[in-house]
């Protein structure tokens, strides 16, 4: 009940916020060009660093599970270390190391290596339960070794690659420090622009009404 409370609260702070605005001026900070933008900028990198996350990590987690590498329990390990490394301190290293690093494939780059393992995660614990010899009488019959992957590797972890996609989404929509450090702009950095530089509260509430409309769809 407390932890429902805490939750709900700062989102009925934004409605209050926004009623106390009015639709007028809310109107025009909801569809004003700069805001369009931002959710071009913030959607397109989600869709884009969850389709590489799901990727490599639904690669990654077949090569670890079903095939026969040398030393696949230390890579196993190895691959889920960048979960632990916080997104803005690779992003400050990158910067540091190549000070023109930056914009959106700076960010999709920084992101996608930093959270494939919530993908990687979940399907490889979907494949390390899920029954090999189902691929192997896939290959008898005929499907090549690309076909079998998709149709009956995937098949059996879809519900783990949904899973795992869904939580880089979230996660990418709640970056913060990561782009701000890169130069790219979202709607959290936005955010936190209209609300300590610009002081523009009802601006910083917009945004952040549109951000969790985001997060529901994910």
């Amino acid at each position: 009940m407390v932890v429902s409370i805490a939750v709900v609260l700062p989102l009925c702070f934004l409605l209050l916020q926004a009623a106390q605005v009015g639709w007028a001026s809310l109107h025009t900070l909801l569809f004003r060009g700069l805001t369009a933008q931002l959710i071009w900028d913030t959607v397109s990198l989600t869709v884009v660093v969850t389709f590489l996350c799901a990727l490599v990590g639904t690669v990654a987690a077949w090569v670890v599970e079903r095939t026969d590498l040398p030393g696949r329990h230390i890579w196993a390990v190895l691959l889920v270390i960048p979960i632990g490394i916080p997104d803005f301190v690779v992003s400050f290293g990158w910067r540091a190391i190549f000070p023109a690093f930056g914009g959106f494939w700076a960010a999709t780059l920084v992101m996608t290596l930093a959270v494939y393992p919530l993908v990687f995660l979940p399907v490889a614990a979907s494949l390390r339960n899920a029954d090999p010899a189902q691929e192997e009488v896939a290959r008898s019959l005929g499907l090549g070794r690309l076909a079998t992957f998709w149709r009956v590797t995937v098949g059996q972890a879809r519900l783990a690659i949904l899973g795992g996609s869904a939580l880089v989404g979230l996660v990418v929509l709640a970056e913060f420090g990561a782009f701000e450090i890169l130069g790219f702009r979202t709607l959290t950095t936005e955010i936190y622009t209209e609300f300590t530089v610009g002081f523009n509260q009802p601006a910083a509430c917009a945004l952040s009404l549109i951000l969790v409309v985001l997060g529901a769809f994910m």
